[in-house]
């Protein structure tokens, strides 16, 4: 039987899990980034939910995406935390030094690609004044704070 293998508890806790992470690329087990995720879907989905069902199919997708982004992003600011954004290289004998770690990279793009989702959203949950003028980007992202705050 499989649970007379010596420490079969250990193996199989989650301790052990995220122990045997490679810390330089994940602080988080695929099953804590899966419960992020969930929860994030659905903080957008509530968010998003009063926009027209039309745009609703055309957001989805970038919604989903989001919430991806952002369980990466928080999984990458752990890893940064941990390691810091600097890494040593050697390349040969007399070539070494420290670069950019490629977490830090990684970071850097993300969040430029899930700023530019959220901005997306926005924009296309914009809503217009009584006079069918669009408003301002303050006035927008005063907007998106009362449809966050009515969830």
């Amino acid at each position: 039987m499989i649970k007379d293998i010596p420490d079969y508890e250990f193996y199989t806790s989650d301790k052990y899990q995220r122990a045997k992470l490679d810390i330089r690329r994940n602080v988080y087990t695929p099953e804590d980034k899966q419960k992020m995720f969930r929860a994030k879907l659905v903080e957008l989905r509530n968010i998003f939910k009063n926009i027209d069902e039309n745009k609703l199919k055309i957001a989805d997708d970038v919604i989903v995406s989001v919430a991806r982004m952002t369980v990466e992003l928080r999984n990458l600011e752990e890893v940064l935390r941990i390691n810091g954004h600097v890494e040593e290289y050697k390349n040969g004998a007399h070539q070494s030094g420290y670069k950019k770690s490629a977490a830090s990279d990684a970071y850097c793009s993300i969040q430029k690609s899930c700023l530019a989702n959220i901005n997306f959203l926005i924009n296309l949950t914009s809503v217009s004044d009584n006079d069918g003028k669009k408003l301002s980007s303050k006035d927008l992202l005063t907007e998106f704070t009362k449809i966050k705050d009515e969830k």
